[in-house]
């Protein structure tokens, strides 16, 4: 699953560097301003950069850590991206997370234990970015922005999809599973 979460969000890369370019180009003042969706890559990054200094997550289950620093790298990536963009637009870059996501995290910090509990908050994270994405996509003022969020949308859904499958879980109804069962075991026991 996660080398198919590196294709999918390769494929996202290409559109997204397409839909940058245009964005650029269309885009030099207003929208730049008001698009703050990479703020949701920052708050990603620094979450998962803190999960991964964790010593239960550094000696522990090494399928956690690769997808800590693979999903790391690609939030990095989209950040880098939209900064990118917000530069040739001549606006402000973002350079850390939406504090109101990143209180949320900061308060939950403290009451993560165990492997289990830095991949459920990190499902939260993802969702509320796919969240984020897909709700730009409705509000961009034009295609090129449309185009960009709607790439990233999908990779993070599937990051949480993932992360969904390493804790037993299956993002998807139980009729598709025939018995309504896992039909593997959960790659992390919490």
């Amino acid at each position: 699953m996660t080398e198919e979460s590196q294709d999918l969000d390769s494929d996202a890369r290409r559109i997204t560097a397409l839909a940058l370019n245009g964005f650029a180009e269309e885009q030099r003042e207003s929208s730049a301003r008001r698009t703050n969706a990479g703020s949701a890559a920052h708050l990603a990054v620094s979450v998962y950069t803190t999960a991964a200094g964790l010593p239960f997550i550094k000696s522990g289950n090494a399928t956690v850590a690769a997808f800590i620093a693979k999903t790391t790298a690609q939030h990095t990536a989209h950040a880098e991206a939209f900064n990118a963009a917000l530069t040739r637009a001549g606006a402000k870059t973002q350079t850390g997370p939406d504090p109101k996501y990143a209180a949320v995290v900061k308060s939950a910090l403290p009451g993560i234990k165990t492997p289990g509990d830095v991949v459920s908050l990190a499902i939260t994270l993802e969702d509320v970015a796919a969240q984020t994405y897909a709700k730009y996509v409705a509000l961009a003022s034009n295609a090129s922005m449309r185009t960009l969020f709607g790439s990233i949308a999908p990779v993070e859904a599937m990051h949480a999809a993932v992360l969904q499958f390493v804790l037993g879980r299956y993002p998807g109804p139980d009729a598709f599973l025939g018995t309504g069962k896992a039909a593997s075991p959960a790659l992390l026991t919490v």
